[in-house]
């Protein structure tokens, strides 16, 4: 058994109440089987408040999804008190924690043989890590899997065969490209949709075998010169067009539930981007390229954002069999990303910080990562009408 992890794993560091959101407000807490049984057998005092505040989830199959917290009205957890600290934590101490709470934001998948180690975005200090981190991105592997206290596993998937070596080696490939500073980022996205389009091909007819020879070939004609310039012919696409594919998205997202203040917020800065000149596409074209020489110097930070989207979502394929849905789901995070930055950008007369930036990765992250469902009935809706073909990815790319 191995485990992998990033380079920047081991530098998280959990801030408590000085944290600018908190992990116990705003979506569900789930209770594992072992600690609700736990908490059943406290009889002081607060064994009866904390018990109250509890209720079993119907039908669950799941051990690690047994119990859950009855949220408020704010959808704040009735354990939180009023310094943004755990009373179960203040009574109890950190052994009554359930699993959720020790390990988040951490995330242990166990792929065939190897766990990976990620740490969830929709956590304030991951999103900070991402931003701080001004160099690439490495993967560490250790020959021994070592847990600590603070890691709980998400899912234990059988091995893979040989379709985990060709998504794997999908991964490092696109990956690789994705840090590839000499080519411009839009353009690594459309090859990396190349490269999943390809394997999902092999995927679908069942072409496993030789994924050394299939990686050789894929980079021969994916990364080559004549590919790069024929990108270049690509007509550029309408701004307009971007915008309202991503305010659809919002809405769509609204009408599942998504809207956290600081997500709705960006989305006002989005629709006043349409709302500032009779000519939007002018305006909107002359926008972009102004953001883009302003960010220049920062665009690692969009690069860290996709190499983290590729890492925490490439080898889920090797469960649902569709990489296509996968890369959907970057393509999608990373336009939603750039142009909540550039909206951010203008209403603040052309300026951001890093602490603006934090926000937009991880109220995004809050609203995409933990849903299971959203993406797949987004993918499903978009499909249905037409609007996810590679002719508006690339418009969200570009």
């Amino acid at each position: 058994m191995k485990t992998l992890e990033p380079s920047y794993y081991e530098n998280f560091e959990c801030i408590g109440d000085r944290c600018k959101d908190n992990c116990c407000t705003g979506w569900r807490v789930i209770i594992d089987k072992s600690s609700y049984q736990k908490y059943e057998q406290m009889q002081d005092e607060f064994g009866d408040r904390l018990n109250s505040n509890l209720r079993k989830v119907e039908n669950s199959e799941n051990d690690e999804e047994f119990a859950e917290f009855i949220l408020d009205n704010n959808m704040k957890c009735p354990l939180l008190n009023e310094n943004k600290l755990c009373d179960l934590y203040i009574n109890k101490g950190s052994d009554h924690l359930c699993h959720i709470c020790t390990s988040y934001p951490r995330i242990v998948t166990l792929y065939g043989e190897v766990a990976e180690r990620n740490l969830s975005l929709s956590c304030p200090s991951v999103a900070q890590l991402l931003v701080d981190k001004n160099e690439k991105i490495d993967f560490i592997m250790n020959d021994e899997i070592k847990y600590n206290k603070n890691e709980t596993i998400l899912m234990v998937n059988k091995q893979y065969d040989e379709l985990y070596n060709l998504v794997w080696e999908g991964r490092n490939l696109s990956i690789d490209l994705a840090q590839f500073t000499e080519i411009p980022i839009w353009k690594r996205l459309i090859i990396i949709k190349l490269i999943s389009d390809r394997i999902q091909i092999r995927i679908n007819n069942g072409e496993i075998g030789n994924e050394d020879i299939f990686i050789d070939e894929l980079k021969n004609e994916l990364i080559s010169e004549s590919l790069l310039k024929a990108l270049d012919d690509i007509e550029k696409p309408n701004k307009i067009l971007k915008i309202n594919l991503v305010l659809m998205i919002f809405e769509f997202g609204k009408n599942h539930g998504m809207g956290n203040k600081k997500l709705t917020a960006i989305v006002e800065n989005i629709k006043m981007l349409l709302d500032k000149s009779e000519d939007i596409e002018k305006t909107l074209n002359y926008k972009e390229e102004q953001f883009d020489k302003y960010f220049k110097m920062r665009e690692y930070i969009l690069e860290n954002y996709i190499v983290y989207n590729l890492y925490n979502l490439y080898m889920k394929s090797l469960i649902n069999k569709n990489l296509d849905i996968e890369i959907f789901e970057l393509i999608i995070n990373y336009s939603i990303v750039k142009l909540s930055l550039l909206a951010t950008w203008d209403k603040n007369n052309e300026k951001l910080t890093d602490d603006e930036i934090v926000d937009v990765l991880y109220s995004l992250s809050r609203e995409m990562e933990h849903s299971d469902t959203f993406i797949q009935s987004l993918y499903d809706d978009m499909s249905k009408k037409g609007v996810n073909t590679m002719g508006h990815l690339i418009t969200m790319i570009y």
